[in-house]
C-alpha cells in the first residue's frame, strides 16, 4: 500500500506572505496566499493519485492548522488539520511511503528569505540540531526521518530549495519565487506553479526507490535561541532527562533531547 503525506503552509506558496502588517494573519494577501496554498496541495494530491498512491492524507500545518478550502481539495484525500498536542506530525508512522511538503520557507537565519523563520517568526532567532541549523523543511524532514519515511519533494522559494537541497539532495522540487528580500519577490504565475508541482509530485513518485530517510545522530543536542531574552529566561524545554535546557547565555538554551520532535511540547 502506498501511503503519503502532504505537508502544507502557506509562506512559500506562489505570491504567498511577502509584506505584513502587524502579524501573517492580519496581512492584506493571506486569503490569496491560502487559496493559493489549496491550489498546490490539491496538485501535489492528485498527482500522486494518478500516479497510483492508495492514500494520501493532506495535512494543513501553518499556525492553527484551519487555513486551506479543502473544498477545493482532490475528494479521494484525507485531511488532517488543527493545532499540535505535543507533537509535529499527525499520526505519522512507517506505513507511509513518502512526504511532500508544499508552501514551505526558509530558515530564520536565511539572509534576504521572503517571510523567514523557524516556527515562530516572534520567538526564534535559530534552531541547531547537533550543531547544525535547520529550518521547518530540515527538522520537519528529520523528523520524520526518524520514522524511516522520507521526504520526496518540496515546493517553495528558491532560498528553501537551496537549503534544503544541501541536506536531501535526492529530493524532486519547484520553485515557486525568487526572494529578494524579507519582504519582496517575484513570483511565478500562481496557476503555472500548480502545474509545475502536479508534474514535478508525478516524477518524484517515479523515483521512489531513490528517496533515502533524512536521518541524525540521536539522541541529539537541540539549541534554541530565542528572540528576546525573557523568551529564554521563561523557557520550558526539557532534556532527555527531564532537566531544564541549560542556560548558554541571555538569549540561548541547549540540552539533549530523544527527538527534534521535543522542541513542540513547550518552547
Amino acid at each position: 500500500m502506498k501511503k503519503f503525506l502532504v505537508a502544507v503552509d502557506i509562506e512559500g506558496v506562489a505570491l504567498g506572505i511577502c509584506t505584513f502588517e502587524g502579524t501573517i494573519e492580519t496581512t492584506q494577501n493571506v486569503a490569496m496566499a491560502k487559496l493559493q496554498a489549496t491550489r498546490e496541495a490539491a496538485a501535489a494530491a492528485s498527482a500522486l493519485f494518478d500516479s497510483g498512491a492508495d492514500e494520501v492524507i493532506v495535512w494543513d500545518n501553518h499556525s492553527r492548522g484551519s487555513n486551506l478550502d479543502y473544498e477545493l481539495l482532490d475528494e479521494r484525500c484525507k485531511i488532517a488539520m488543527g493545532g499540535s498536542v505535543n507533537m509535529r506530525f499527525p499520526c505519522l508512522d512507517e506505513s507511509y511511503s513518502g512526504i511532500v511538503l508544499i508552501g514551505y520557507h526558509a530558515m530564520a537565519s536565511n539572509p534576504n528569505a521572503v517571510a523567514a523563520h523557524t516556527y515562530s517568526a516572534s520567538s526564534f532567532q535559530h534552531v541547531k540540531i547537533n550543531g547544525v541549523e535547520y529550518g521547518e523543511a530540515g527538522i520537519d524532514a528529520a523528523i520524520a526521518g526518524l520514522k524511516g519515511v522520507p521526504v520526496i519533494f518540496l515546493s517553495g522559494d528558491d532560498k528553501v530549495i537551496e537549503e534544503t537541497t544541501k541536506v536531501m539532495p535526492w529530493i524532486e522540487t519547484v520553485e515557486t519565487k525568487k526572494s529578494l528580500s524579507y519582504t519582496r519577490i517575484i513570483s511565478k504565475h500562481p496557476k503555472a506553479v500548480a502545474k509545475e508541482i502536479y508534474e514535478g509530485v508525478k516524477k518524484a513518485y517515479t523515483r521512489l526507490n531513490e528517496m533515502k530517510p533524512f536521518i541524525i545522530k540521536t539522541p541529539c543536542e537541540l539549541e534554541v535561541r530565542y528572540r528576546r531574552v525573557e523568551n529564554a529566561e521563561y523557557s520550558h524545554l526539557f532534556d532527555k532527562d527531564g532537566k531544564f535546557f541549560e542556560r548558554v547565555d541571555g538569549f540561548t538554551r541547549r540540552g539533549i533531547v530523544n527527538s527534534p520532535e521535543d522542541l513542540m511540547l513547550k518552547w
